[in-house]
Parts: C-alpha cells; structure tokens; sequence
C-alpha cells in the first residue's frame, strides 16, 4: 500500500495498528505489512460513519475491543472480525436516568469496572453487563470532567476542584487553592521524571504541574 488517507486510526491490544480511510475500507497492519478490509456502505450503520481520531483502548483480551473516543464523548466497541466477517465499529450507548449520557473520559478501575466522567458525576461501568451505577469517590452529584492516574497508580479527578484518591482510601480527598476550574482545565497525564503528580491543562493560561508525597 503506497499511500493511505486516514479518517480514523488507533491501536489493537496485539499492537496492530487499524486505520479507516475515507471510502469505508479498514486498512490493518500486521508484522509491517497493511491488508484492507473492504466494507459495503450499504450494510454499514451509519453510525460507523462518524468521522474518529485518538480512539483509547480501554479493555483487550477477546474482541470486540473497547475504546473510548474524545472526540465524540462515546465508548466504542469494535470488531477485527474474523476473515469471514467485515470489521466493524458501533458506539456503546449509555443512558442515565433516560437520558443520554456524554462520556468525558473514562479510566479502567479494575478488569470489570471502568470509571465514568460525566456532567451528572462520575459513574461505573461494567463493560460485560452494561451496568452504570454512581461511585461514591467524591460528591455524587459534582460533575467530573477528566481522569488520571499517576505513576504511583494514585487516582486523580478533576470537577469543581482536583482530587487524590490516595490508596487504600474510599474517597478522594480535595487538594484547594489550585487556579482549576471544572470546565476549562483538564488532566493531561504524567511526567515520567515525577510518578508522584500530574499535568494539568488550563487552557489559554498554560500547564500546571501538580505533585504530592507519597
């Protein structure tokens, strides 16, 4: 393959690399060579259709594969398919209190629990069963915007205020006076030179780093 124009790409538990191009055909690569897939638009849901980009892996093992996509506020599940069947990709619909639920970010809590960033608070989901119910880490009702861990593996929030969940604890405990706002800062991940914080986005006005001991 000489050339390929992406509309989405991202990675497999196994390190292929899967990229869709623009006329609906998944392209893997597998031990440094790409195979396309070709899909028929007429059997494709149209939901497949959306345009993604940065999807996360959030669970391996056996597909389909769960990812998150920011772009879209959505949990994705999609399938490599098996040679007979074509790949496909379909957005895992959540819903809370009969309404749709816009996913902000999501973390992996433990193999079957995922922790859910949304404007309603934060919630779990179970993957296998499709359950979401409230976690009580922090005030059930404050909306979580963004999600992190550190090198340590510590929890960290970010709502009203940023959070540490320090481990062993149930609840995160609140770290003041930091220039964060909930809607306009963002957990942007580690450094690796410093596993006890986090790097937190505040949009036009720069970086902050954040560190706590152990």
């Amino acid at each position: 393959m000489s050339s390929l124009s992406v509309k989405d790409d991202f990675f497999a538990p196994n390190d292929d690399v899967w990229a869709r191009d623009y006329d609906g055909a998944y392209n893997r690569l597998h031990d440094g060579n790409w195979q396309t897939f070709w899909v028929s638009k007429k059997t494709q849901d149209p939901a497949e259709r959306k345009f993604r980009w940065g999807l996360r892996l959030l669970s391996g093992g056996m597909p389909p594969w769960l990812y998150f996509d920011g772009r879209e506020h959505e949990l994705v599940r999609f399938d490599p398919g098996d040679g007979k069947k074509a790949p496909s990709e379909l957005p895992v619909d959540l819903a809370w209190e009969g309404n749709y639920l816009a996913v902000l970010d999501v973390i992996a809590e433990s193999e079957h629990s995922l922790l859910v960033a949304s404007k309603v608070g934060l919630l779990r989901y179970n993957p296998a069963s499709g359950a979401l119910t409230k976690a009580d880490l922090i005030a059930s009702d404050e909306p979580v915007h963004s999600l992190a861990r550190d090198g340590r593996g510590r929890l960290w929030l970010l709502g009203k205020e940023l959070y540490l969940l320090p481990a062993g604890d149930k609840h995160a405990q609140p770290i003041r006076g930091l220039p964060v706002s909930a809607e306009k800062s963002r957990l942007l991940g580690t450094a690796a030179a410093h596993p006890g914080g986090v790097v937190v986005g505040l949009n036009r006005r720069g970086i902050l780093f954040v560190e706590t001991e152990p």
